[in-house]
């Protein structure tokens, strides 16, 4: 199956993602339709390259990779200490020799994200027990729905199971009596069209996550809005 596959891509050796984070499917189905793995990873312009990223020697499907030889990275969680425990989402900071200094005429904004050494990605992370990295979300994507921090990342990635669902997004939103839930936004495949069923299944697979992350509303919409950057448009949603 591999080989046969692999041949339609006789030449292709590696492949690379990054930018925007990808339902976990997404991996195999490119495996399959290639024969090569996907290998994520992060970066962003503050610091000028990715600094974490699998490599052909420290792969794990789905996930960021490892630091790039030449970065060093520290999680700081909400109460401003380092995350020293597996599978605790925390801020990335970076410290390179890549880095710039500040940005052009935003004074508080470069105080706000050059901490000495330290750049402040923004990016929520958390390392496994095998030090490879996961993506949890941005941080002004991330919210709290009775008093627990939620990540739109995984319960995108649980509605991304159903067969019915090309893509999803999830967003807050607050509700009648002014509480903070969760909205998600749904591109379907073509062949499946919206119900009342569609939507109590769509809930079901969310739930093992936790019943305050399931969506208390459920919009169905044609395609999600981007950025210039292809990123999906969280803010536009939001609206």
């Amino acid at each position: 199956m591999k080989a046969q596959q692999s041949m339609r891509f006789p030449d292709l050796r590696l492949a690379i993602s990054a930018s925007e984070k990808m339902p976990p499917e997404m991996f195999e189905h490119f495996y399959n339709l290639t024969g090569v793995e996907l290998f994520d990873s992060i970066g962003s312009s503050e610091i000028t390259y990715e600094w974490i990223a699998n490599s052909p020697r420290a792969f794990k499907r789905g996930s960021l990779g490892k630091p790039v030889f030449g970065y060093t990275i520290r999680l700081i969680d909400a109460e401003g200490d380092d995350v020293v425990e597996p599978n605790v989402p925390g801020e990335a900071w970076v410290k390179s020799q890549t880095a710039c200094f500040y940005y052009w005429r935003k004074y508080d904004k470069s105080r706000e994200t050059f901490v000495g050494e330290w750049a402040r990605t923004g990016d929520n992370l958390s390392f496994d027990e095998e030090g490879f990295f996961w993506f949890s979300g941005r941080n002004n994507d991330l919210f709290k729905v009775k008093g627990l921090w939620v990540s739109p990342i995984d319960i995108e990635a649980s509605l991304t199971t159903h067969p019915a669902v090309r893509e999803a997004a999830v967003v807050s939103f607050e509700d009648q009596d002014g509480l903070t839930k969760p909205r998600a936004f749904v591109v379907l495949r073509d062949g499946f069209s919206q119900s009342a069923q569609l939507v109590e299944e769509l809930k079901a697979a969310v739930a093992p996550l936790g019943s305050y992350k399931i969506p208390e509303s459920i919009r169905f919409i044609e395609q999600l809005p981007r950025t210039t950057l292809l990123k999906i448009d969280r803010k536009a949603l939001r609206e």
